[in-house]
C-alpha cells in the first residue's frame, strides 16, 4: 500500500482526487464558460480503487487533456460568436434558406384588391425586417424616434442582407481571412506555415482589406521577401502559396468577388536559390558524440538528439512524443507518430511506427523514467522553433560548423535517408519509416502498413551507415578543419577535451 501511495504522490497528475478508497477526476469549469457547460465542475468517477494509483493516473491525464480540447473548443467559439464575415455568412444563408432574397418567392409583395382599389402587402422580407426590429427593440429599449436603441452583431447581419436583398459581405482584412482559414480548414489548430506567411505580408504591405490587395501590391511584396528578406526560392513559392488558398478560400466561401491577384504570380528571379540541406558526416557525429560525453549537455537535449540521430524523425515528432506514444513492452520497441491535440503532423503519410533500435530503444527507456507526465518532453521543447534553437546551439558547440543553413537539425533526417539508401532499403520501407508519400499505384494494395519487424531490420541495417557520405557533398568550411581535428583528438587522449 505505502508503495503504492508513493507512486501516486510521485506521479502528482492534476485533475485526479481520491475521495475514500475510490479515484475520481475532478476540474474547475472556468467562470467564463460555466453559463455554456452548464456546470461549475467536470466530475467523473474513475472506478479504480487506492492500489490502482498507476491506470487512475493514465485515465486522469487523459480527461484532462479531454476537457483542456473542450475548452479551447468552447473559447474558439466564443471569439468567433461575433465575426462579422461568418455572420454574414450565415444571414446570407438563413435568408436563402427562407427565400428572402431578390428575386425569390419571399420578397414578392402579394396584390389584392379591395373595395378601395388595388393594395400591396408585405412580404415574407418586410415581415421578417419588422420582426427583426421588434426584437431589437424588446431586448434594448427604443430611442425617441421609436427605433431600437441597438442591435445584436447577428441581427444588424440579417437586416444588411434583407435590406440589400442579396448576400452582404463586410470588408474582410487578410488577417480575419487567415484567421477563418485556420478555423475552417483546421479546425482552429495552429499552423505555423499560414500564420508565417500572413505575417510577412503584413509586416511588409499591412493587414490590408482583401478587396484593395491589388497584383502590383502582390509583386512589391514578393520582391520585398527575395530582397528585403533575403528569402529562398523556396520559401517564397510556399508563402505565395498560402496567401493564394486563403484569398480562394474567402472567395469561395465569404462571398468575397474578384481574381485573386496571388494567382499566377511567380517568384521573382532575383531570389537566391535555396542551399540543400545535407546529411551529417561521420567526422559530424564523432564531435558531437564527444561533447555529448562531456556532461555540459541538458538531460532531455541529449536524448532528443539522439532520438532524432536513430529514428529520422522530425524534430516536431520526437519533441512532442507523449508516453501513450512509446510501446516499450511490445515484441519490436517502437514509437507511434501521430495527430494529437498538442502536434500536427505534416502530412497523411506522416502518420506511421517507427522502431527504437540500438541506442534509440535506450534514449526512449530513459525518457520514459524520467517523465513524470503524459508529456516525454518538457514544454519548451515542444514548441519546433524553440527546440531547433536549443539544439542548433548545442551541435554549433560540439563543433559542427555553422553553415548557411545546409548542416541543421534536419540533417538527421536527411542522414538516416540516405544511410537507408546506402544499406538497400527498398523504396517502400524508406517511405514508411521517413514518412514520405509513395506515388507508386501498387502502394494501394496489401497492408497498409508494413509489419514493425521488417522495419526494424531496415533501420538496423542503416544505423551503422550513419555518416558515410562522400566529403565532395559538402562545401568549403562544412567539415571542420583538420587542424582542430587533430587537436581535439590530442585534448581528448590527454583528457583535456573541451
Amino acid at each position: 500500500m505505502a508503495w503504492y501511495m508513493e507512486q501516486a504522490v510521485r506521479i502528482a497528475v492534476t485533475g485526479l482526487k481520491r475521495e475514500g478508497d475510490w479515484y475520481h477526476f475532478r476540474r474547475t469549469v472556468p467562470p467564463d464558460l460555466r453559463e455554456i457547460v452548464g456546470k461549475r465542475e467536470w466530475k467523473r468517477s474513475l472506478g479504480l480503487k487506492v492500489g490502482d494509483e498507476l491506470r487512475a493516473a493514465a485515465r486522469a491525464r487523459a480527461l484532462w487533456k479531454e476537457t483542456e480540447a473542450q475548452i479551447a473548443e468552447l473559447r474558439e467559439k466564443i471569439a468567433h460568436r461575433d465575426d462579422p464575415a461568418r455572420l454574414a455568412k450565415e444571414a446570407g444563408e438563413w435568408a436563402a434558406e427562407f427565400e428572402l432574397l431578390e428575386g425569390q418567392r419571399g420578397s414578392v409583395r402579394e396584390t389584392v384588391l379591395h373595395e378601395r382599389g388595388m393594395e400591396a402587402l408585405d412580404s415574407q422580407r418586410d415581415l421578417a425586417i419588422d420582426h427583426i426590429i421588434e426584437a431589437a427593440g424588446k431586448k434594448f429599449g427604443w430611442d425617441e424616434e421609436g427605433r431600437p436603441r441597438a442591435f445584436t452583431p447577428e441581427q444588424e447581419a440579417k437586416l444588411a442582407v434583407l435590406e440589400a436583398g442579396k448576400p452582404v459581405s463586410p470588408p474582410l482584412t487578410i488577417a480575419r481571412a487567415r484567421d477563418l482559414y485556420i478555423q475552417d480548414r483546421y479546425a482552429g489548430k495552429r499552423n505555423k506555415a499560414v500564420i508565417q506567411g500572413v505575417g510577412q505580408f503584413i509586416d511588409l504591405a499591412g493587414d490590408l482589406v482583401l478587396h484593395d490587395i491589388t497584383r502590383p501590391i502582390v509583386i512589391k511584396w514578393l520582391n520585398d521577401l527575395a530582397i528585403k528578406n533575403d528569402q529562398s526560392k523556396g520559401t517564397i513559392k510556399r508563402r505565395l502559396g498560402t496567401l493564394r488558398a486563403i484569398f480562394n478560400h474567402a472567395r469561395d466561401n465569404y462571398g468575397l468577388a474578384g481574381d485573386n491577384p496571388f494567382a499566377r504570380q511567380k517568384v521573382p528571379d532575383v531570389a537566391r536559390r535555396g542551399n540543400p540541406r545535407v546529411p551529417f558526416h561521420k567526422v559530424h557525429y564523432s564531435l558531437l558524440d564527444r561533447h555529448l560525453q562531456t556532461g555540459k549537455v541538458a538531460d532531455e537535449q541529449r536524448l532528443i538528439l539522439t532520438l532524432l540521430r536513430y529514428t529520422g524523425c522530425r524534430p516536431s515528432e520526437i519533441g512532442g512524443l507523449s508516453r501513450s506514444e512509446v510501446y516499450l513492452d511490445t515484441d519490436v520497441p517502437v514509437i507511434r507518430v501521430r495527430w494529437t491535440e498538442d502536434r500536427r503532423v505534416k502530412t497523411g503519410s506522416s502518420e506511421r511506427i517507427v522502431p527504437l533500435v540500438g541506442p534509440a530503444l535506450d534514449a526512449c527507456k530513459e525518457a520514459v523514467e524520467r517523465s513524470r507526465s503524459e508529456a516525454l518532453f518538457s514544454e519548451r521543447y515542444q514548441n519546433t522553433d524553440r527546440l531547433s534553437q536549443a539544439l542548433m546551439r548545442v551541435i554549433h558547440r560540439a563543433g559542427i560548423p555553422k553553415t548557411n543553413r545546409r548542416l541543421v537539425i534536419y540533417s538527421f533526417r536527411h542522414s538516416i535517408k540516405e544511410a537507408l539508401r546506402l544499406a538497400g532499403v527498398a523504396d517502400e520501407l524508406q517511405d514508411a519509416l521517413m514518412g514520405h508519400t509513395s506515388n507508386h499505384v501498387g502502394r494501394g494494395y496489401g497492408a497498409q502498413r508494413r509489419p514493425a519487424s521488417v522495419l526494424s531490420e531496415a533501420m538496423a541495417k542503416a544505423h551503422p551507415l550513419l555518416g558515410e557520405v562522400d566529403e565532395t557533398e559538402y562545401l568549403p568550411g562544412e567539415l571542420p578543419d583538420p587542424e582542430f581535428l587533430a587537436k581535439i583528438s590530442k585534448g581528448a587522449s590527454n583528457g583535456t577535451a573541451e
